[in-house]
């Protein structure tokens, strides 16, 4: 087994780390998430996701969703829908498509 030596580790980069981009404006303002704790739509594993019940109440949740399925979001609540949810929903989308010939 060889050593690598310190300087010869390639250290990580961050410039490569894209942010999502910035949600709708009309999303952002009239979210009911914009004034509640990110611990609610981003809970640690096997806690409740507070934040889907405010979803239900939120007039924004349709474009939101919309947002985190173009976006490939994959972390935390976003239009009501958990990480797993959106994948189901996203796969869903793709078959409705597929189906009425809107893809190939």
């Amino acid at each position: 087994m060889s050593f690598r030596s310190p300087s010869r580790v390639k250290s990580s980069r961050f410039d490569d780390w894209k942010p999502y981009p910035r949600l709708p404006l009309h999303v952002e303002n009239e979210g009911l998430c914009h004034s509640a704790p990110l611990a609610w739509f981003f809970p640690h594993r096997g806690m409740p996701a507070i934040g889907k019940t405010l979803c239900e109440q939120c007039e924004a949740v349709g474009p939101c969703l919309d947002f985190a399925l173009d976006n490939k979001i994959s972390y935390g609540v976003w239009g009501g829908m958990s990480e797993r949810e959106r994948l189901a929903e996203r796969r869903r989308r793709l078959e409705v498509r597929y189906t009425s010939g809107e893809i190939a």
